[in-house]
This record gives C-alpha cells, structure tokens and sequence, in this order.
C-alpha cells in the first residue's frame, strides 16, 4: 500500500477495528499476526478473532 512516498508493508494494514481480516491464502492471519508481533506490536486473540489495540497503535499523522 503507498502511502505518499513510502510503501506501507501489508502485513501493518488492519480493520478499523484492529482485527485482523485478511482472506488471502497467500496471507493468512496467522502470518500477518507473527509478522506484527516481530516488529514488537501485542497481537491479542479474543474469540478466535486476532486483532491489535488500535489506541494504542494506530498511527496518527496529525500527532507526528
């Protein structure tokens, strides 16, 4: 994903809700979540669903 000039990796990229929603097969959520936990983000599992604390990740353009 291009975000400006830069390249947004698509494992970083989640709902608006944190979860983590991917349907590829190329790209389960099970790799998206061990990708986001190796760059330090807390993946949480709630019901099966994988998702991350969007309060406490998500990225503000306005705050940087």
């Amino acid at each position: 994903i291009e975000t400006g000039d830069k390249i947004t990796p698509w494992w970083r990229v989640v709902n608006r809700e944190g979860i983590i929603s991917t349907t590829c097969l190329e790209h389960p959520t099970h790799l998206q979540a061990s990708l986001l936990q190796k760059e330090g983000i807390e993946v949480i599992n709630e019901r099966d669903l994988l998702r991350v604390d969007m309060e406490k990740y998500l990225w503000d353009k306005v705050k940087r």
